[in-house]
């Protein structure tokens, strides 16, 4: 199966995210005595913690100004996937591709929730547009590869393959047991 990237917040410590979460039950209830950036790591606590509606009222009040930020909407973006929110997910992430089309996270992530609301070429088109920004993303080559393999494209799906693998050799023992990558190892493209 094609993978997700988590929000590239790093996942605070497991005693770190129970204390977070048993301050308060939501947000909203401490906005006037947390800063924001509490309010961002607490989101990312109860997130961590599959407590995903509470994460977005967490970053839901956040003053204005930071709701539009980059790395909060890549939060904002993993907590819908969370919540099984596909296509406002997908929605997100095309509306901060027109603003930032340099994030690679809004592709990969965009196009699994775009796979699960639309098509798979809907998918392996919406993530095709991140190729400026691919060359150090061994998941987003990755990605491409699960589409290419799924839309019946094995010369390409293994040329993805190959690249993913340089730049994360992780990736090549993933391949071997993705539902995504059968077709490909029944080619016999397999190398492993």
């Amino acid at each position: 199966m094609s993978r997700s990237i988590s929000s590239g917040h790093p996942a605070p410590g497991k005693s770190s995210v129970t204390s977070i979460a048993q301050q308060d039950n939501v947000c909203s209830a401490a906005t006037s005595r947390i800063s924001p950036p509490e309010q961002v790591e607490r989101a990312g606590a109860y997130h961590f913690l599959g407590l995903h509606d509470e994460a977005m009222e967490c970053l839901d009040h956040l003053p204005e100004g930071l709701r539009h930020d980059r790395d909060i909407n890549v939060l904002r973006l993993s907590i819908l996937q969370g919540q099984g929110n596909w296509q406002a997910a997908a929605d997100l992430a095309r509306a901060n591709l027109a603003a930032r089309p340099s994030t690679p996270e809004f592709y990969v992530m965009g196009a699994f929730a775009i796979r699960l609301t639309e098509s798979m070429e809907a998918a392996h088109a919406f993530l095709r547009q991140g190729a400026a920004f691919s060359d150090t993303s061994a998941i987003w080559w990755y990605n491409l590869a699960c589409y290419e393999c799924q839309l019946g494209q094995l010369d390409r799906t293994q040329a993805s393959l190959d690249q993913a693998f340089h730049l994360d050799g992780a990736y090549r023992r993933l391949a071997q047991h993705d539902d995504d990558l059968a077709a490909w190892r029944r080619s016999g493209n397999s190398r492993d």
